[in-house]
């Protein structure tokens, strides 16, 4: 809570230290015992400055030990180097080691040979333990020893249960059967082990037997808290298990509630308001108890401290015995009140702390930039942070020290600024103000500013995005070029293979690699400018895998790798993999179970092609992993119980709409708005054993198909007044309780607010295509609202960027500028309110005409992308656009490995090779936006099908048939010589049913469905295909005209066409209209000549009056010309460019505190400096609902970036729909409980290096799944390992 200080957590050490005193000294005597007769310690002769005195310590590798029992375990063959320190004495030191040698006769004391040095270095002989010891001697006789003791190897682990859940402590009443388990394993072949049980009395410090020798304990549970231990053998190690079997309390504190001033606080929300003294404060306590007809009683304490004791006591307020406390604030430092609530049993405490006076007011600065803690800076820039702190203490009361990213003070800085220069990497700096009331921890956070904008990737010179197919055993060039926000940037890079970080391949930017026969290598390059910014990326090179063929079967049906199957309880399942290599060599198989407690798959030990799964009981996952001649395929398998069928009684629901007095069957409507509109269901075929009255309904608001927990109506029937907006909706149906069924429902609204859209007052569609950008620059886009229900409405007009939120004009017009109409899409909104301040939202989309995303494939001037051809023949491929932007593209070749080749047009011109041969087109317009289309060249060995629908080469294999009509389907290939056909029906890509009997080239099958997939899968040897066919029906019965476009003189038109609404097929295409060009006049002369200047002569076309111009030459010069005035009186045109420039806009960041909600994240962030944000919780109640989520680094506010730094106190609290979380590299703190309950979570991807003790709150990761693994930066696994844990993780949650 907000004023608890290091002061209260000291009273609560105190009290925990009264209460198990009697536990601790008695481990503490038996420490001191051991440390005491093992070494380690000092042991002098006698009390004077000469006196000798020795010690040791032990060495593992670089690491220093004084203690053995802070010694890691240690195995035998571990070394380990012993040392002697001696101080003291006289002279020269002597060293002589030796080993004591136990057995049951007694020890004896052997030296070691050769060891007369202050060291010794040993190798562990024995799991038990070993002794040794050295005797020093100097030069006046004086001889002290020092003993080294090598625990025995640690063989022994154990793990402790109570009532079957991995725990130690557990809260039970009185009377409850409470079983202890303790379950061992060693390291040892055949452990004997040995369980002896004792009761501990904490009261007076002694153990007594339980009588139980076997590993699990039964008790009935007392009157009191107990404490059971458990001694543990394997005959070489033992290890001391304890249990707490506290009571369960009778009484239940439900809230404690802070009234203040008349305001009252939640007192688990910690948030109270700012203090002064004399403020009214009441405490109040809500309990019950579980005792029946019992009461609870309540008695308050106040905590007492006087100025010359360290710690106070908590003091009995008298007579205040009911459930509020009602004081003042007495002081300026926090006050701790409890209240012991008691029943006839068992009592509890209620806590209360009443927080310090707000005496201190701190912000933070960077370089003069107010209200921030964050900062990006490049390396060799001078960064200044300042804390600008009051107090109402006085100045003279307020003291600062700074600290480095370690906690640890820096020397003399101790004033409110800190300059650093920034160095490589993140910094963190702390600095501590105090004011002798409160205090406060600020952190500033320095990072590298990214000023690497982007980076190229290329394989060998064609620029990569995606993973790359890549042939085993040939070259590859991967290189990078980064683009920096600076000129000259200098660069260095770093490459390595993924997961190789340390083996260093590469310092310039590009390698050459060779691609191996793994299924892919994965190869990363880092790098850095010469401010410091820092970028990775990495290249993977995937394998072509046309040198297999793997198919899978259940229970001898085809199997769909990764589609998951429902299976029979009980039932197991027979699995197949059938594997086709070119290589001769064997194939390999390992069938794996994945591991549900584990995360991971472990092999079941089968290596044939079949095997038999266990009985399927729950959700079960199976792979087989296949490898041959070192390449390596996997297929998988998953299963899911098969739901019992709800018995048929013959219940129907029937949704329905009543509109206007009408009621129809439907579950759609589309309304004007304010419209009366009733939703229901009408259930019927009721059996006997149904009434009426067994039916109960929710409706619900829905979106997407989801929906909330609020319930709008529990009638069969819902009536609303249609509102402004769509909206979906949802009835469940249940029966006796019991869900039965559901129907869904969408309201779309015919708004009274409608609006044109004009350009220069021409009235345009919304969607607006043009060839270029610049054919609207300078015009002016305007919105004209109007309200159906009332004429006199008036409205107000806003228009943005929507895309960036970018205010644009506060009218109803818009002049269309460059700045506005950039890259090749512009989206554009106006929001239109009007004078009762309903708000309508009318987008405009503007873009240039797709022509790179629309081009056709050709080959020899067949519309085709692939296909089959003999060695040497000349082949032209074609990219093939519209002629009057084809000029405008530019055409970029390369073979299938990414070389260019020596092609700029939009076709090329190949020859044939004898194999497989692959090329890419990359078109490109004006704008950027390009595209790669691919072409793939077959020898005629290859097994290569051809998809036909009814006798037309078809291949995209969709086709639009008539309904009702026969449909012939073939697969066909050149010779059909060793090749088998089966067909399938399909689910999409999914393959469904084997047709039996169905094994020629061609199916015919009957368009009965809207709607048809099927497959077929062509084998010929090792070689098999699947051909995919997709088929709808369509009666072109809805269709529109596409109007004519008239040719100009300079653009091409378009005949009118015809198009289906239904399926989208055109049924009339569109021609090209050549344009006509230009018919100029004869011309006129609009600047005449002169002797000293050219003229201009101006033509007009007729048609569209452009103009075009030509230069008259110059008069020449006659002789007989009197001097005077020339005519040459022209002027150059002034500049009549009236664009209006628009005002620059300043981007505002928020005040600290402002709450904002990010829509692309689904979450609601605080503000918390100026360019830093908390994230605080999910948005709404679908976000609440995501299992998957990833925090973002940076979320974007009205143009202004702000880094997300923080995860709040609370914030995804017992979410049980959470199951992954990835938390980003700019997060410095995690506030207490952010995931505490979250059961289900058991992936969290940590990617911040910057977390602490101090910055991560307490049980912040409490009540995660005890399955869940957690990554970490590799650099902080150590840390963070401990750091995790004393936030709540469980110990078997897997940290890496």
């Amino acid at each position: 809570m907000k004023g608890e200080s290091v002061f209260m957590g000291k009273i609560k050490q105190k009290t925990n230290l009264r209460h198990w005193a009697s536990l601790w000294l008695v481990m503490a005597m038996a420490v001191m015992t051991a440390i005491f007769l093992r070494g380690g310690i000092v042991v002098q002769a006698a009390e004077n400055d000469s006196s000798l005195s020795v010690s040791g310590v032990y060495m593992i590798g670089d690491e220093e030990y004084d203690y053995e029992y802070n010694l890691p375990s240690l195995s035998v063959g571990d070394e380990v180097t012993l040392k002697v320190k001696a101080e003291g004495g006289t002279g020269n030191y002597n060293y002589q080691w030796y080993y004591v040698n136990s057995s049951d006769e007694g020890n004896t004391y052997e030296p070691v040979e050769e060891a007369q040095q202050d060291t010794l270095t040993v190798e562990k002989k024995k799991i038990t333990e070993e002794t040794y010891y050295c005797e020093v001697k100097d030069d006046g006789d004086n001889q002290e020893s020092a003993w080294f003791c090598i625990p025995t190897t640690r063989t022994l682990t154990t793990t402790s249960y109570i009532n079957d859940e991995e725990t130690i402590s557990i809260e039970a009443r009185e009377n409850d059967e409470v079983r202890m388990r303790v379950v061992a394993e060693s390291i040892m072949d055949n452990p004997d082990y040995t369980y002896s049980w004792y009761k501990y009395d904490e009261e007076t410090g002694e153990s007594e037997s339980a009588d139980c020798q076997a590993d699990t304990l039964t008790i009935t549970k007392s009157d009191k808290n107990e404490i059971y231990l458990c001694y543990v053998s394997d005959g070489v190690n033992r290890e001391t298990c304890s249990f707490y079997i506290n009571l369960k309390s009778t009484v239940t504190i439900n809230k404690r509630t802070y009234i203040i001033n008349g305001e009252s606080y939640d007192a688990e929300d910690d948030s109270l308001p700012s203090l002064s003294i004399g403020d009214n404060i009441t405490l109040q306590v809500d309990a019950e108890t579980s005792i029946e007809d019992g009461d609870v009683s309540y008695q308050w304490y106040r905590y007492v401290k006087s100025d010359d004791e360290e710690y106070g006591n908590y003091e009995k307020i008298s007579d205040e015995t009911s459930n509020t406390l009602a004081i003042k604030k007495k002081e300026l430092e926090s006050e701790q009140y409890y209240c012991e609530v008691s029943d006839k049993k068992t009592s509890r405490n209620a806590d209360f702390s009443i927080p310090a006076a707000e005496t201190l007011k701190i912000t933070q600065s960077i370089n003069e930039e107010e209200n921030a803690n964050y900062y990006e800076a490049s390396i060799g820039d001078s960064v200044t942070m300042k804390m600008n702190a009051t107090s109402s203490l006085g100045a003279d009361k307020i003291s600062y020290q700074w600290y480095d990213s370690n906690y640890e003070p820096i020397e003399g800085e101790t004033g409110p600024t800190y300059t650093v220069i920034k160095g490589e990497g993140s910094e963190s700096y702390y600095c501590y103000v105090d004011d002798t009331v409160n205090s406060k921890y600020c952190n500033f956070a320095l990072n590298i500013e990214d000023t690497i904008k982007y980076v190229k990737k290329y394989i060998n010179d064609k620029e990569y995005d995606l993973d790359f197919n890549a042939r085993e055993g040939k070259k590859y060039r991967l290189s990078v070029s980064p683009v920096s926000t600076y000129e000259n940037a200098k660069y260095t890079y770093k490459w390595y293979k993924e997961g190789e970080e340390e083996n260093i391949l590469g310092t310039d930017s590009a390698i050459t690699v060779t691609k191996t026969k793994a299924a892919r290598d994965e190869y990363c390059v880092t790098i850095q400018n010469d401010k410091g910014s820092e970028i990775t990326y990495c290249m993977s090179l995937q394998r072509r895998t046309d040198n297999m063929s793997i198919l899978s079967y259940i229970n001898g049906e085809y199997n769909n790798s990764g589609w998951e199957y429902e299976i029979e309880n009980g039932k197991t399942v027979e699995l197949y993999v059938d594997a086709k290599f070119e290589s001769e060599k064997d194939i390999t198989y390992d069938w794996q179970k994945y591991d549900q407690d584990e995360c991971e798959y472990v092999s079941t030990g089968e290596t044939g092609d079949t095997y038999t799964t266990e009985p399927i009981t729950s959700e079960e996952k199976y792979r087989c992993v296949i490898e041959c001649d070192g390449y390596e395929a996997i297929e998988e398998f998953a299963f899911n119980v098969k739901k019992s069928e709800e018995p048929d009684d013959g219940l129907t629901i029937s949704p329905y709409i009543i509109l206007n007095g009408q009621k129809e069957q439907k579950r759609s409507a589309t309304v004007d708005e304010g419209t009366k509109i009733s939703l229901g269901v009408d259930v019927t075929n009721l059996p006997e054993t149904i009434k009426e009255s067994d039916i109960s309904y929710e409706w619900h608001k829905a979106s997407d198909g989801d929906y909330g927990d609020d319930i709008i109506s529990r009638e069969k029937e819902f009536t609303f007044s249609a509102g402004q907006w769509y909206q979906e909706y949802i009835c469940l149906i249940n029966v006796n309780g019991e869900y039965r069924g559901s129907k869904y429902f969408s309201v779309d609204i015919n708004p009274n607010i409608t609006a044109e859209i004009f350009i220069d007052g021409k009235l345009t569609d919304r969607d607006i295509e043009v060839e270029s950008f610049e054919e609207l620059y300078g015009k002016k886009l305007s919105v004209k609202a109007k309200n159906k229900v009332d004429a006199n409405d008036s409205f107000s007009y806003k228009w943005y960027l929507n895309e960036e939120d970018k205010d644009l004009s506060d009218t109803s017009e818009l002049i269309l500028t460059k700045d506005i109409l950039s890259g090749n899409e512009v989206s554009l909104c106006c929001t239109v309110t009007n004078k009762e301040g309903a708000v309508r939202n009318i987008y405009v989309y503007i873009q240039i005409n797709d022509y790179v995303n629309n081009a056709e494939y050709y080959i020899n001037e067949e519309y085709v992308n692939n296909g089959q051809y003999v060695a040497g023949e000349q082949l032209t491929l074609k990219v093939k656009v519209p002629d009057n932007v084809s000029n405008k593209m530019t055409y970029k070749w390369y073979d299938e490995d990414g070389n260019k080749l020596n092609c700029q047009k939009s076709e090329c011109t190949v020859t044939m090779g004898n194999d497989e041969s692959i090329y890419i087109c990359t078109i490109t317009d004006q704008t950027g936006r390009s595209r790669d289309y691919e072409f793939t060249l077959y020898p005629e060995t290859k097994l290569v099908v051809q998809e036909y629908i009814n006798d037309e080469k078809c291949p995209s294999g969709y086709y639009i048939v008539q309904p009702d009509s026969t449909v012939k389907l073939e697969a066909k290939v050149k010779s059909e010589t060793g090749v088998t056909y089966q067909w399938y029906t399909a689910n999409g890509d999914f393959v469904d049913k084997k047709l039996t009997g169905e094994t020629n080239s061609v199916l015919s099958i009957k368009m009965k469905e809207e709607y048809a997939t099927y497959q077929c899968l062509v084998t010929r040897g090792k070689e098999r295909k699947w051909v995919y066919f997709e088929i709808k029906a369509c009666a072109h019965t809805d269709t529109e005209v596409l109007p004519a476009v008239p040719a100009t003189c300079e653009k091409d038109g378009l005949t009118e066409g015809k198009r289906c609404t239904d399926c989208g097929e055109t049924i009339v295409k569109q021609e090209v209209v050549k344009a006509t060009g230009h018919k100029w006049d004869n011309g006129k002369v609009t600047t005449p000549a002169t002797t000293t200047a050219t003229g201009v002569k101006t033509y007009t076309c007729s048609v569209c009056k452009k103009t075009k111009t030509e230069v008259i030459p110059k008069l020449p010069a006659k002789a007989d010309t009197k001097p005077g005035k020339t005519d040459d009186t022209t002027k150059q045109p002034e500049n009549t460019d009236n664009t209006t420039k628009k005002p620059a806009t300043t981007k505002n960041t928020l005040k600290a505190g402002t709450k904002i909600t990010d829509k692309k994240s689904k979450a609601v962030y605080k503000v918390t400096a100026k360019k830093t944000v908390q994230y605080t919780k999910a948005s709404d109640k679908k976000a609440q609902k995501a299992k998957k989520v990833t925090v973002p680094s940076t979320i974007t506010v009205n143009g202004v970036k702000y880094q997300v730094t923080a995860i709040a106190a609370n914030a995804f609290k017992n979410n049980k729909n959470l199951k992954s979380i990835v938390i980003p590299k700019s997060v410095r703190t995690i506030g207490k409980q952010a995931f505490a309950g979250c059961k289900n979570l058991k992936s969290i991807r940590i990617k911040t290096p910057y977390l602490t003790k101090k910055s991560v709150g307490t049980k912040a990761f409490k009540g995660i799944s005890v399955k869940a693994k957690i990554k970490v930066p590799k650099k902080q696994l150590k840390a963070y390992k401990k750091l995790l844990k004393a936030k709540g993780v469980a110990k078997s949650v897997k940290i890496k």
